[in-house]
């Protein structure tokens, strides 16, 4: 035994006391904060503040240094754990296999558990940790994939799931289930590291039996610690559902008490409560979950003046508008009038009546004195020339919309960017003058083309008057798909024409007969009466049907050589339809149609004779056959159907088959999708 005394310990000495030496302090490198007093605080009154902390705060305050830290994560600081979890409300007690950081971290961290990543969006409570994505992903997955290549029996993986807690979610009767170990399955998720440990341990898997133990009491104990785990799983779930609905009806409380405070404030400045609005923004703005102070109504009272006074502005302009329909009827009555005495060229552009009420002129008319009384025809009449101004603006605005649809349509469709780029280097009046400004008028009831634009607003202006132009539904037409050469494009440089030539050029050529299809189709009217675009729509159409036709085609031993479909409509090389005479030569080629002689003109009106009614519509016998009976069901008849007239049925015959006309070869198809007569 020593005989050495102890040594005396140094007493502390004041820094206040006069004569003493003051001690000295530790340097903290860098700018010390307001709180740096924290570090010199006694730790009793440390210990007692940090009892009063929410234990997210505590985490917080855990990660701000190493001293701090240590101090709070001492199992002699424990105490400050327990009495922080305990001051939140309803909260279940921590279990007894976590330590209380742990469980404060799992219950109201934002950081993953395995890589320290802020954000961690994922958490399950019965697996016990809170993951970011990429974790999860790594970690979280289906007990059969983990399990997959350790070669185990059914009953054994099924055992060591249920020993292992798996994924609950949020669902708190899915997590009621779980509960019961024997309902993990293969299926549900687990944490790989967790599971694999498990299915690792030997016999008997952690839980030796004890004296005197029977067989259920042992498998019950094997798999306590898991329904334990689920059950405290749930209880947490079911502790932050109760905390959800109690925050949300705390927060409706809260903006049902603001919304009335602002109101009574609004009814004291002199508003009604007629004159508050009601729309999505106005309420947005007088229920907010929290107390109006006068710093808030401050900062609010503006807003909601602005609110109530374009609201009022806009009830007022509704009123004014529906007094003004009966004005506005009167000046479509004069505008149109007006119209009708313009030249023919002039008047396909004007706007319809839709758009013409919308011209300013012709609102500050309607509107005038209130919107109050009739209009005057001799009021219009001094408005005609600014109408003639406003119109001119108008027409650059149409050209625009038809432009934009344009590229509207090549934008969203693969394929067509070299065809999107080059209408992009042009302006609207030069896109709107190539081959390709070819438009379909998509409207109700309507589904006409094909139009160039000129000729579609006119149809605009009369089929759909009260329809604004600007708003309107026609298509930009899909007649010229394909790649780099598309059919419109084609066509012209087989003909010798550059794909650029403007369709003002291309609509002379073909009034001229220079420019003409050459599968003389007697439906085709005289070349005068002919444009570009209808041109081209006959020829697209044509192509199309015959591709469908050949496409549904029978196999060549089933149909045999006596059959033959033709491909009349080409669009390339020396066989392609569309010619152009050069100047100066005979343009009788550009003026034929197909004819028929008397002999077979009696014998195809022998046989429409036969027609059992009218409604039976004309199929051709050769379509028919080489073709698969299926595509005929479903008005897949009217591919394969004839023309009414001789010169139709000759000229189909004649060019898609290469034959003369039969008897045979017209046949009836009834309403009811069958051959009516063979």
């Amino acid at each position: 035994m020593s005989t050495v005394p102890p040594a005396k310990k140094r007493a502390r000495v004041s820094a206040s006391e006069p004569g003493k030496d003051t001690p000295r302090t530790s340097k903290v490198r860098g700018r010390t904060g307001k709180l740096a007093g924290i570090m010199r605080m006694p730790m009793d009154v440390f210990l007692q503040i940090a009892l009063h902390l929410h234990p997210l705060h505590l985490l917080h305050l855990v990660r701000t240094s190493k001293g701090i830290r240590s101090l709070l994560l001492s199992r002699r600081s424990r105490f400050v754990w327990t009495a922080s979890l305990s001051s939140v409300e309803d909260l279940p007690a921590c279990p007894p296999d976590m330590s209380e950081p742990a469980y404060s971290a799992l219950l109201f961290g934002r950081t993953c558990n395995l890589c320290g990543a802020n954000r961690a969006c994922w958490v399950d409570y019965a697996i016990r940790l809170r993951l970011c994505k990429a974790c999860h992903n790594a970690h979280i997955r289906t007990g059969s994939c983990i399990l997959y290549g350790l070669d185990l029996p059914p009953n054994r993986a099924r055992m060591f799931m249920a020993m292992t807690p798996c994924e609950v979610g949020k669902d708190v009767y899915i997590a009621k289930e779980l509960q019961d170990p024997f309902r993990h399955t293969g299926k549900d998720k687990y944490y790989d590291v967790q599971l694999r440990a498990v299915a690792s341990q030997p016999f008997p898997y952690g839980n030796i039996p004890k004296v005197g133990q029977t067989l259920d009491e042992w498998i019950e104990a094997l798999f306590a610690h898991s329904a334990e785990v689920h059950k405290h799983a749930t209880a947490l779930l079911k502790w932050e559902r109760d905390i959800s609905w109690q925050r949300g009806h705390d927060s409706r409380e809260l903006k049902h008490k603001f919304k009335e405070a602002v109101i009574e404030k609004l009814v004291a400045l002199g508003y009604s409560r007629e004159d508050l609005p009601h729309s999505r923004e106005w309420k947005k703005l007088i229920k907010q979950p929290k107390e109006l102070t006068d710093r808030v109504w401050s900062n609010l009272r503006p807003k909601l003046e602005e609110f109530i006074r374009q609201d009022k502005e806009r009830d007022r302009l509704e009123t004014l508008a529906i007094r003004a329909r009966p004005r506005q009827n009167q000046i479509t009555e004069y505008y149109e009038d007006f119209v009708q005495r313009l030249p023919l060229a002039e008047r396909g552009m004007m706007p319809n009546a839709a758009d013409a009420c919308r011209l300013p002129c012709l609102v500050a008319l309607a509107e005038k004195n209130d919107a109050y009384g009739d209009v005057s025809a001799d009021e219009f009449l001094a408005l005609t020339d600014q109408v003639m101004q406003e119109a001119e603006q108008y027409k650059v605005r149409a050209k625009e919309t038809a432009y934009r649809i344009v590229l509207d349509r090549l934008r969203y469709h693969i394929g067509e960017q070299q065809w999107l780029e080059e209408a992009k280097a042009l302006s609207p009046d030069e896109a709107l003058d190539r081959y390709w400004a070819l438009f379909q008028c998509w409207a109700k009831n309507c589904w006409k083309g094909c139009f160039a634009f000129g000729e579609l607003h006119a149809h605009w202006r009369t089929a759909h008057p009260w329809s604004s132009w600007e708003k309107a539904t026609p298509q930009f037409s899909p007649f010229y798909r394909g790649g780099k050469h598309y059919m419109g494009g084609a066509l012209l440089e087989a003909a010798g024409l550059s794909r650029d030539t403007p369709m003002t050029v291309l609509n002379e050529l073909v009034k001229s007969g220079r420019l003409y299809c050459s599968c003389c189709d007697p439906a085709l009217p005289p070349p005068e009466e002919l444009d570009w675009a209808r041109l081209a729509a006959h020829i697209y159409t044509q192509a199309d049907r015959h591709h469908t036709v050949f496409g549904q085609q029978k196999k060549a031993a089933e149909v045999g050589t006596r059959l033959l479909m033709k491909s009349v409509h080409e669009h390339r090389g020396p066989d392609a339809c569309l010619k152009l005479i050069p100047e100066g030569a005979d343009n009788t080629k550009g003026r034929e149609r197909t004819s028929v002689d008397p002999e077979t003109r009696a014998l195809i009106e022998e046989r429409l004779a036969l027609r059992p009614s009218p409604d039976a519509s004309l199929v051709c016998r050769i379509c028919k056959e080489v073709t698969n009976g299926t595509y005929m069901r479903f008005d897949g008849w009217r591919k394969r159907a004839l023309p009414d007239t001789p010169e139709g049925i000759v000229h189909h015959l004649r060019t898609w088959h290469g034959k003369t006309v039969e008897k045979g070869d017209i046949l009836f198809w009834g309403k009811n999708g069958q051959l009516a007569v063979e």
